[in-house]
Protein backbone atom coordinates (compact mmCIF):
# COMPACT_ATOMS: atom_id res chain seq x y z
CA UNK A 1 0.00 0.00 0.00
CA UNK A 2 1.13 3.24 -0.72
CA UNK A 3 1.42 6.11 -3.20
CA UNK A 4 2.32 3.19 -5.88
CA UNK A 5 -1.15 1.91 -5.78
CA UNK A 6 -3.98 -0.11 -4.20
CA UNK A 7 -4.41 -3.63 -4.73
CA UNK A 8 -7.83 -5.17 -3.94
CA UNK A 9 -7.96 -8.88 -4.12
CA UNK A 10 -12.26 -10.34 -5.00
CA UNK A 11 -12.65 -13.62 -3.20
CA UNK A 12 -16.12 -15.13 -3.17
CA UNK A 13 -17.74 -18.76 -4.41
CA UNK A 14 -16.75 -19.74 -7.57
CA UNK A 15 -17.68 -23.05 -7.65
CA UNK A 16 -21.17 -24.50 -9.07
CA UNK A 17 -21.95 -20.99 -10.10
CA UNK A 18 -22.39 -19.54 -13.67
CA UNK A 19 -20.06 -17.35 -15.02
CA UNK A 20 -22.38 -14.28 -14.63
CA UNK A 21 -23.12 -15.45 -11.23
CA UNK A 22 -19.60 -15.54 -10.31
CA UNK A 23 -18.57 -12.20 -12.51
CA UNK A 24 -21.76 -9.74 -11.98
CA UNK A 25 -20.75 -9.00 -8.06
CA UNK A 26 -17.38 -8.74 -9.00
CA UNK A 27 -18.10 -6.75 -11.75
CA UNK A 28 -19.94 -4.26 -9.80
CA UNK A 29 -17.06 -3.59 -7.32
CA UNK A 30 -14.51 -3.62 -9.76
CA UNK A 31 -16.35 -0.89 -11.67
CA UNK A 32 -17.09 1.17 -8.44
CA UNK A 33 -13.59 0.73 -6.89
CA UNK A 34 -12.27 2.15 -10.05
CA UNK A 35 -14.42 5.72 -10.08
CA UNK A 36 -13.55 5.54 -6.38
CA UNK A 37 -9.86 5.40 -7.12
CA UNK A 38 -10.14 8.13 -9.96
CA UNK A 39 -12.03 10.34 -7.12
CA UNK A 40 -8.85 9.78 -5.00
CA UNK A 41 -6.29 10.23 -7.85
CA UNK A 42 -5.16 7.01 -6.33
CA UNK A 43 -4.09 3.91 -8.67
CA UNK A 44 -5.82 1.10 -7.63
CA UNK A 45 -5.67 -2.23 -9.03
CA UNK A 46 -8.17 -4.81 -8.47
CA UNK A 47 -7.66 -8.65 -8.93
CA UNK A 48 -10.40 -11.35 -10.18
CA UNK A 49 -9.83 -14.68 -10.55
CA UNK A 50 -12.51 -15.26 -12.52
CA UNK A 51 -10.09 -13.29 -15.08
CA UNK A 52 -7.40 -15.97 -14.85
CA UNK A 53 -8.93 -19.92 -14.43
CA UNK A 54 -12.40 -20.55 -15.23
CA UNK A 55 -14.53 -23.85 -15.23
CA UNK A 56 -15.38 -24.05 -18.99
CA UNK A 57 -11.93 -23.82 -20.61
CA UNK A 58 -9.21 -26.15 -18.81
CA UNK A 59 -6.23 -24.22 -19.05
CA UNK A 60 -4.74 -25.58 -15.91
CA UNK A 61 -3.16 -28.92 -15.11
CA UNK A 62 -4.01 -29.56 -11.34
CA UNK A 63 -6.23 -28.02 -8.82
CA UNK A 64 -2.96 -27.02 -6.69
CA UNK A 65 -1.77 -24.90 -9.56
CA UNK A 66 -4.81 -22.91 -9.35
CA UNK A 67 -4.63 -22.87 -5.50
CA UNK A 68 -1.24 -21.53 -5.56
CA UNK A 69 -2.00 -19.12 -7.86
CA UNK A 70 -4.69 -17.56 -5.97
CA UNK A 71 -3.04 -17.70 -3.08
CA UNK A 72 -0.68 -15.78 -4.63
CA UNK A 73 -2.81 -13.10 -5.38
CA UNK A 74 -4.36 -12.98 -2.10
CA UNK A 75 -0.60 -12.53 -0.80
CA UNK A 76 0.05 -9.49 -2.88
CA UNK A 77 -2.68 -7.95 -1.98
CA UNK A 78 -3.24 -5.09 0.31
CA UNK A 79 -7.17 -5.63 0.85
CA UNK A 80 -9.40 -8.73 0.15
CA UNK A 81 -13.16 -8.29 -0.52
CA UNK A 82 -14.95 -11.41 -0.06
CA UNK A 83 -19.06 -12.11 -0.81
CA UNK A 84 -20.50 -13.89 2.30
CA UNK A 85 -22.83 -15.23 -0.72
CA UNK A 86 -22.20 -18.90 -0.44
CA UNK A 87 -18.49 -18.16 1.40
CA UNK A 88 -19.70 -21.11 4.20
CA UNK A 89 -19.58 -23.86 1.44
CA UNK A 90 -16.55 -22.44 -0.66
CA UNK A 91 -13.17 -23.75 1.02
CA UNK A 92 -10.88 -21.83 -1.95
CA UNK A 93 -12.41 -18.70 -0.37
CA UNK A 94 -12.57 -19.37 3.22
CA UNK A 95 -8.73 -20.40 3.13
CA UNK A 96 -8.05 -17.09 1.29
CA UNK A 97 -9.61 -15.50 3.75
CA UNK A 98 -7.72 -17.18 6.29
CA UNK A 99 -4.20 -16.35 4.21
CA UNK A 100 -5.21 -12.28 4.05
CA UNK A 101 -5.83 -12.62 7.94
CA UNK A 102 -2.42 -14.71 8.49
CA UNK A 103 -0.66 -12.27 6.06
CA UNK A 104 -2.00 -8.86 7.93
CA UNK A 105 -4.23 -8.06 4.93
CA UNK A 106 -7.51 -6.34 5.71
CA UNK A 107 -10.27 -8.38 4.71
CA UNK A 108 -13.86 -6.91 3.81
CA UNK A 109 -16.87 -8.73 4.01
CA UNK A 110 -19.57 -7.92 0.99
CA UNK A 111 -22.24 -9.06 3.10
CA UNK A 112 -25.53 -8.04 0.33
CA UNK A 113 -27.70 -10.65 1.88
CA UNK A 114 -27.15 -10.95 4.79
CA UNK A 115 -25.03 -13.88 5.35
CA UNK A 116 -22.37 -13.11 7.68
CA UNK A 117 -24.36 -13.55 10.68
CA UNK A 118 -24.70 -17.75 9.57
CA UNK A 119 -20.54 -18.27 9.25
CA UNK A 120 -18.44 -19.55 11.71
CA UNK A 121 -16.81 -17.25 14.23
CA UNK A 122 -13.36 -18.28 13.66
CA UNK A 123 -14.35 -17.11 10.31
CA UNK A 124 -15.51 -13.78 11.60
CA UNK A 125 -12.45 -13.49 13.47
CA UNK A 126 -10.35 -13.40 10.24
CA UNK A 127 -12.83 -10.70 8.70
CA UNK A 128 -11.99 -6.75 9.57
CA UNK A 129 -15.54 -5.38 8.76
CA UNK A 130 -18.86 -6.10 6.97
CA UNK A 131 -21.10 -3.97 4.79
CA UNK A 132 -24.22 -4.72 2.66
CA UNK A 133 -23.51 -2.06 0.39
CA UNK A 134 -21.01 -1.84 -2.21
CA UNK A 135 -20.73 2.45 -2.38
CA UNK A 136 -20.19 1.82 2.03
CA UNK A 137 -17.13 -0.42 0.85
CA UNK A 138 -16.21 1.68 -1.50
CA UNK A 139 -16.58 4.49 0.72
CA UNK A 140 -14.68 3.05 3.46
CA UNK A 141 -11.63 1.92 1.19
CA UNK A 142 -11.18 5.37 -0.25
CA UNK A 143 -11.54 7.39 3.22
CA UNK A 144 -9.02 5.06 4.93
CA UNK A 145 -6.83 3.61 2.67
CA UNK A 146 -6.98 5.48 -0.47
CA UNK A 147 -4.47 8.05 1.47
Amino acid sequence: MGRNGLTIYLAGKMGGLSDSEMKKWRNLLKSELEKYSDMANYKTNVVSPCDYFNFNEQRYQSEQEIMKFDLSLVKNSDIVIVNTNGLSSSIGSIIEVYEAWKNDIPVIAYDENGDYKTIHSWLKCCITRADSCVIDICEYIKDFYMR
